[in-house]
């Protein structure tokens, strides 16, 4: 019983842990996404800003900018 109950805490603080790098890493990318749209016209900022914002709401790594 000792042996699942620490299996069960174990499992859950891998899971944890694993949630908070992800976490990080979106960071990250949302971060990288936003420097590359401060590079554009007023305009496409606005919509770049907007797809990055996307993106992190949804969970989605950056690969590339649209044109």
């Amino acid at each position: 019983m000792d042996r699942e109950i620490a299996a069960a805490i174990i499992i859950l603080i891998v899971f944890v842990i694993a949630f908070v790098v992800v976490r990080l890493f979106m960071a990250d990318e949302f971060t990288a996404c936003m420097d590359s749209c401060r590079a554009s016209s007023q305009l496409e900022h606005l919509k770049c800003a907007e797809y990055c914002s996307e993106l992190a709401q949804k969970g989605i790594m950056v690969v590339e900018l649209p044109k």
